[in-house]
This record gives structure tokens, sequence and C-alpha cells, in this order.
């Protein structure tokens, strides 16, 4: 994989500027920062998009532990006196 650092960049963005004619810079340079906010408006879009959607998988994961303990929650007092007798008779 081609690795590319800041010097390397550099090098390269001082190279087209020399090769580029001059009245086309302007253009170029415009280009460039209208792809660079396209970019950076769709990875912020697609990072909202990713925040919202695990936001949603913890509230379906709750919601259905919510639902378990709601249809159960009548049992869950005589289970909690069974075990506190089979532990009050264990100790005897």
């Amino acid at each position: 994989m081609i690795q590319i650092g800041i010097p390397e960049l550099l090098i390269i963005i001082l190279v087209f500027f020399v090769a580029a004619k001059p009245e086309k810079i302007s253009k170029y340079l415009r280009d460039l920062i209208k792809s660079f906010i396209k970019i950076s408006s769709t990875f912020d879009k697609a990072k909202e998009d990713l925040e919202r959607e695990l936001n949603f998988q913890e509230l379906i994961f709750l919601k259905v532990h919510l639902q378990l303990i709601h249809q159960h929650h009548e049992a869950l007092p005589k289970l909690y006196m069974s075990y506190h007798q089979i532990f009050l008779q264990s100790g005897e």
C-alpha cells in the first residue's frame, strides 16, 4: 500500500503548482476545496448515521429487557421467597 506523508504531499503540491498554468490554479484550488468539503460532509453524515443506529440498537436492547421484566414481574417475588426459604432451611 502506498503511504504518503506530509513532506511527500507538499512536494507533489509544489510540483503541481509549478507545472500548472497560473490562471488555472485558482480554479483547481476551488475544486479541491469543494471536494474536501463534500468528502468531509459525507464522513460527518456517515458518523451521524452510525451513532443513530448504535443508539437505536441500544434502545431495542433495553426495550426487550424491560418487556421480559414486565412479563415475569409477578414471578420474581415468588422466586425470591422460595430461594430465601431454601437458604433459611439450609442454614438450620
